[in-house]
């Protein structure tokens, strides 16, 4: 079989095969994977399936295990064990193919605590669909408790328990680590990344931690070491939970770790903890913008444990995976395979948006498949990091952590735990939620109608009293008529009527008392009144929210069935004329074979009537030579001489024919070519047309995208203008900040200036949040409608 080499075009190849059949196709396959065969095996990877292939896929394979070779001879690290040929064969780098990669980053997106509403606009799937594929979602939590001393309102609390918070008493809560989920045999653990000034204080942490798992002098990052430990509890507590429910072991799982930026960190710990500790094998990792983690042997140890089964995404203009730095010497490595996604850009400091995961999952999306690859270039902001490195390595310090008792504790106490014991999140429906709105509304209407009979009691109530009081008032002119008609006889009897004024004092006493159970009855029933009007208003808001809900859902559903509809009618009429141009081609290769056939038959019909007549020809020659020398004989011969004569011109008659008949054969051919060419060149002329209108839909789709994005330009310029100021501020204090600490460091003489430094670097850092801060908030007003842009009124 032709040798091919990597630079040859696939149409290159095709015609250097021409005549090779499939049959020797397979059997060099075959040949070139023999001495892979049994590694292939061993990796799960069945070589025989691939000969039930194609013959365009077969010169694929080919190709994938000579390039795999040549790596192997120039010594590429990046291809160096039989997996790396599986994974080169299936397209994929450790075990992940490219939709695989994006499923992962969702679940990365979602440990953030994102609700579906904000999926959906980044065109994530939402827990809801997660759910409805047959997903479990369970959220797992940290085990530190964190004291909130200023803040006592509780309902406040209650609102971060949705985003993230659990509620445990008092003022103490813990927050959430990330996600997991589970269908069938398969569990995905996802750890959401720095989120707050908790995590930030762990990502600062500058110690070594030993792990208990690990050989002596092998040591992690202690802040990514602090933070997988607090939760670990609980995620062994959901995955021995559902090893027994299926009556299985947590070694039996298929278990996929992932994470953004530090989760990607605790993702790398926690796998390395599960194939130490609980003897998985079956464990696949996939990172995304992950800082280091291990610290010079303990990568090596990852290494050969889920270095093939390890994924590491990282964006060439992303810092975060710089950070802790790490050279051949003593500093922290990476670990597993990686994928650099190229941004296309030039080289932008400091750029924030690179270490996003919505960056991630559109650069994946992006990735072209002969692209999808393991790699090793190097990141534009290595030099940074290095010096970065000089001073991080400059404090480093070491902590020694007795953990051997810890994992097993863990495993005793989750020993016989059931996952049905563990609260589950499901993905909420929208139908659920509007129900609860209804529910919601109901409850605050029967609210209302319970206060509105309390009202109307109340008012009776103050009726009843109404009546007491003007029947005492009653008594008391009877009582002052009296007096008035004793008035004569008061100096007499003021002794006897002493006790009266003493009794008109008390009656007195007590009307003063009824009248402030009055004023307070007014207030309350005016406070009652002000809760009536707040509850209507809540109502009309809950019903215009619904009202908003159902008129987008119907404007969404009625865009897309638009779209799908022109898309699908286009699509038929390019299939319905390709097909007819197909068929037509056959037909005129068919008509053109047939010719071609009678064509030779007559040919050879020609040259055999041709060689007879050069025979008789020859024998007529060498007759008139023989009557020359037998005079005396041609009498004799002359009767046979006649007979041949009559035999020529018979033969010469059937040449003659013979011609006519294939000048005539060769016009019809000519015609009928000539027909298959005008009706070929018609079909062109429709396939022309039909591309020619593809085309105009093309430009009108174009020239719509080409309006929305102008107006988006300006936000988006203003937003990448205060992003570089923010670059170039948080440089400057940087440098500053670099100097104030050689400056502290090598004497105390310059420490005005060194403070000065300090200042100056804490105002431009000030300065680069305020350019941050109008960076993000240009672009508030722009929502991603249908794949188009749009900027909201």
């Amino acid at each position: 079989m032709p040798s091919i080499t990597h630079d040859q075009s696939m149409d290159s190849i095709s015609d250097s095969i021409v005549q090779i059949s499939n049959g020797e196709i397979k059997e060099s396959v075959i040949k070139e994977l023999e001495p892979f065969k049994d590694a292939l095996k061993a990796q799960g990877f069945d070589p025989n399936e691939l000969l039930n292939q194609e013959t365009s896929d077969l010169i694929k394979i080919w190709k994938d295990i000579e390039c795999f070779k040549d790596a192997k001879l120039n010594n590429d690290t990046e291809l160096n064990d039989a997996s790396d040929l599986a994974d080169l064969i299936k397209g994929q780098i450790a075990g992940f193919s490219e939709q695989k990669l994006l499923e992962m980053c969702t679940f990365s997106k979602i440990s953030y605590g994102n609700v579906d509403r904000k999926l959906e606009k980044g065109k994530y799937k939402t827990k809801r669909q997660l759910a409805e594929e047959g997903y479990q979602i369970i959220k797992f939590y940290d085990n530190e408790l964190i004291e909130d001393k200023y803040c006592l309102d509780t309902d406040y609390k209650l609102e971060q328990h949705d985003v993230g918070y659990a509620l445990t008493g008092s003022n103490s809560y813990n927050r959430d680590a990330g996600y997991i989920f589970i269908k069938g045999e398969e569990v995905t653990i996802a750890y959401h990344g720095t989120r707050d000034l908790n995590d930030v204080k762990e990502d600062l942490r500058v110690s070594l931690a030993k792990l208990s798992f690990l050989p002596e002098d092998h040591r992690v990052h202690s802040g990514f070491y602090s933070l997988f430990k607090r939760s670990w509890s609980s995620v062994h507590k959901i995955l021995q939970g559902h090893a027994n429910d299926r009556g299985l072991k947590i070694e039996d799982l298929k278990i996929n770790v992932t994470g953004h930026s530090m989760g990607g960190a605790l993702a790398s710990i926690a796998a390395l903890c599960l194939n130490k500790t609980e003897n998985a094998e079956d464990v696949h990792v996939a990172t995304f913008g992950s800082p280091r983690v291990f610290y010079n042997g303990a990568a090596k140890v990852y290494n050969d444990c889920l270095g093939s089964k390890t994924i590491r995404v990282a964006c060439q203009s992303d810092l975060v995976p710089c950070l802790p730095h790490g050279n051949a010497g003593m500093h922290y490595k990476h670990v597993g395979k990686s994928l650099k996604l190229e941004t296309g850009k030039s080289l932008e400091y400091l750029e924030p948006h690179y270490h996003k995961i919505d960056t991630y999952y559109n650069l994946i999306q992006e990735v072209q498949q002969e692209n999808f690859k393991s790699d090793n270039n190097p990141s534009k902001y290595r030099h940074i990091a290095y010096i970065c490195g000089l001073f991080y390595h400059a404090v480093l310090s070491y902590v020694d952590v007795n953990d051997k008792e810890f994992f097993k504790k863990v495993e005793e106490e989750n020993k016989e735990i059931k996952l049905s014991e563990i609260p589950i999140e499901y993905a909420p429906n929208v139908e659920e939620k509007l129900k609860k709105g209804e529910e919601e509304v109901a409850k605050l209407t029967n609210e209302k109608t319970q206060l509105e009979e309390r009202l109307n009691s109340i008012q009776q109530s103050l009726g009843e009293k109404t009546k007491e009081l003007d029947d005492e008032k009653g008594k008391l002119t009877q009582e002052q008529q009296k007096t008035n008609q004793l008035n004569d006889q008061v100096d007499k009897l003021t002794a006897e009527f002493k006790g009266t004024k003493d009794q008109f004092a008390e009656k007195r006493a007590e009307l003063d008392e009824q009248t402030k159970k009055v004023t307070k009855l007014n207030s309350t029933i005016k406070e009652l009144k002000e809760t009536n009007a707040e509850l209507e208003r809540k109502k009309s808001n809950l019903t215009n929210q619904l009202e908003k809900l159902k008129s987008t859902n119907a404007k969404l559903e009625k865009n897309a069935g638009n779209l799908n509809n022109q898309l699908t009618e286009e699509k038929k009429m390019l299939e319905e004329v390709k097909a007819q141009f197909e068929q037509e081609n056959c037909h005129l290769a068919n008509q053109v074979k047939e010719v071609e056939k009678k064509f030779q038959q007559t040919e050879a019909q020609l040259a055999k009537s041709k060689q007879n007549l050069a025979e008789e020809t020859s024998k007529v020659t060498q007759l008139s030579k023989e009557s020359d020398k037998t005079k005396a004989q041609l009498e004799e011969k002359k009767n046979e001489i006649e007979d041949l004569n009559d035999k020529v011109t018979q033969l010469t008659a059937q040449n003659t024919q013979l011609e006519e008949q294939l000048n005539s054969t060769r016009q019809g051919l000519t015609d009928k070519v000539t027909q298959l060419k005008n009706e070929n060149n018609d079909l062109k002329t429709r396939l022309q047309k039909s591309e020619n209108k593809s085309r105009g839909l093309e430009k009108n789709l174009q020239k719509q995208s080409e309006s929305k994005n102008e107006e988006l330009n300006e936000k988006f310029l203003k937003a990448r203008t205060y992003s570089k100021r923010q670059g170039n501020y948080a440089s400057t204090s940087l440098v500053l900040f670099g100097a104030f600490s050689v400056g502290a460091s090598l004497t105390m003489i310059h420490l005005a200036i060194c403070i000065s430094l300090a200042v100056a670097a804490l105002t431009f850092l000030a300065v680069g949040c305020y350019c941050a801060y109008k960076a993000n908030t240009a672009l508030n007003n722009v929502e991603i409608e249908n794949g188009s842009y749009r900027i909201a009124a």
